[in-house]
């Protein structure tokens, strides 16, 4: 049986408006004995540029055409949500500069701020401007804490707690955490003497109040010793060296943490004065360092972290500071520099030397190195 086939190509009258190209309709017949005639189409284009074959996006394949509920839906983006930035600030006084105080914050994308020495008297809310809200505290006019909070957080903020002029909290809930910053105000110049004692009474109250929530580890004699100073060193005494690194101590203050300390420890151990044991055995047993050479640490590491800060930061600034008066007769009052000087002699320290992180924290490092018998 013979069989012929033959193909042919015409031309389409319709031309399309895609920079002339044409559209051919290829038709195939094939034939035998001149009874069955089959016939298939194809459709092609042919481009100026060359004649391959392109074939015509499908209506149904694009999505074109079809209802609502038969398309693919597109899967939408999942924003992260931006960690919020804290801060800190010593403004000197509010009065005059709230204005200067949210451009600085819009500037270094801040949004939650805590701001000291506000100077306005009452315990009120204000907006500052570009979204900033201000929420301060105060009852006399020489003192006063804050909190700044921009617009993405303000909405957030679910509790606001003024304690004193000194201390207030703000807690804020994002769904997803729930944080309270914490505004405190330690007292230094233009206080009495008696609110300076009773901010050291009230941290060496607070020690006491962590210390008992744990006696019953602590003052327990099946504890091993080196488990009571796990737990010594890791819930009690970071209350008492809280915000140390900023503290210019003086011999009192320390001899009072001192103090302190060493009650604690000599409890732990069941030891009174009666016992005639003296507190270089009693940090031997327990391998505890002294609580003033953690507080020299604290101080000495947080000096690294200033000196090797940008020149424009804030704590770099500050550091730098000369009001340019002269100091008040008498004997002057220690400074946090003053006191960063006594340290850097005591360990040997140059001021060039806080420029290399590996020194400064090995030699930061060695209050640790107090080793505890084995019991």
């Amino acid at each position: 049986m013979a069989v012929s086939a033959c193909w042919m190509m015409s031309p389409c009258a319709a031309r399309s408006e895609d920079g002339g190209a044409t559209h051919w309709s290829i038709h195939f017949l094939v034939a035998s004995n001149g009874n069955t005639v089959s016939i298939f189409e194809d459709n092609a284009r042919a481009f100026p540029g060359g004649n391959a074959r392109h074939p015509r996006p499908s209506v149904v394949r694009s999505g074109q055409g079809l209802p609502a509920h038969g398309r693919g839906r597109r899967k939408k983006r999942i924003q992260q949500q931006q960690p919020l930035r804290l801060g800190t600030l010593n403004i000197g006084t509010i009065t005059g500069r709230s204005r200067e105080l949210a451009d600085t914050l819009k500037t270094r994308r801040i949004d939650i701020a805590c701001i000291q020495e506000t100077k306005w008297t009452g315990a009120k809310a204000r907006d500052i401007g570009d979204g900033f809200k201000l929420f301060y505290n105060s009852n006399k006019p020489q003192n006063g804490v804050g909190l700044v909070v921009s617009k993405k957080a303000r909405d957030n903020v679910v509790e606001v707690t003024r304690i004193s002029d000194r201390l207030m909290s703000l807690k804020i809930d994002t769904g997803d955490i729930t944080m309270r910053v914490i505004s405190c105000y330690a007292p230094q110049t233009n206080c009495l003497k008696a609110d300076k004692e009773d901010f050291w009474e009230t941290r060496i109250n607070a020690t006491w109040t962590k210390w008992r929530q744990v006696t019953a580890v602590l003052c327990d004699r099946r504890i091993p010793y080196h488990l009571k100073a796990k737990i010594y060193k890791t819930v009690v005494r970071p209350v008492a060296l809280y915000g140390s690194e900023c503290w210019p101590t003086t011999a009192k203050h320390e001899q009072a943490l001192h103090t302190m300390e060493m009650r604690m420890l000599r409890w732990c151990l069941g030891l009174t004065c009666w016992d005639q044991v003296m507190n270089e055995d009693v940090r031997k047993r327990l391998g505890i360092a002294p609580i003033m050479e953690k507080m020299r640490e604290a101080r000495l590491r947080w000096y690294g972290h200033v000196v090797c800060a940008d020149d424009n930061s804030v704590a770099k600034t500050a550091m730098r500071l000369d009001p340019g008066d002269q100091r008040p007769r008498g004997r002057p009052k220690k400074r946090w520099m003053d006191r960063i000087k006594e340290d850097m002699k005591i360990v040997n320290l140059a001021p060039e030397d806080a420029l290399d992180r590996a020194k400064l924290r090995r030699i930061c490092r060695k209050a640790d190195s107090a080793k505890r018998d084995k019991c």
